[in-house]
């Protein structure tokens, strides 16, 4: 019996499962898959081992982490 669904196309790119991704951490560069690793909340950006990497590695990442949400803030605006 045959699956009904959508047909990939030849050469089409295989999207990212979200948890799957690879990332590493912003202190440590300890590299590891998404859900255990932690996201900073704020920018969506920095992701850490531990919270004790993510509060150590604060003061480097307080002025991007700014910048990002206000750029974020910028985009929303302009969507309106």
């Amino acid at each position: 019996m045959k699956k009904l669904g959508k047909t990939k196309k030849p050469g089409a790119k295989k999207q990212p499962v979200k948890g799957d991704d690879v990332v590493t951490c912003f202190m440590r560069g300890k590299e590891g898959r998404t859900p255990p690793l932690r996201r900073c909340s704020q920018c969506d950006i920095a992701y850490y081992c531990s919270k004790t990497c993510q509060r150590v590695h604060w003061k480097k990442h307080k002025a991007a982490c700014i910048a990002a949400v206000a750029a974020k803030a910028d985009d929303a605006r302009r969507e309106r």
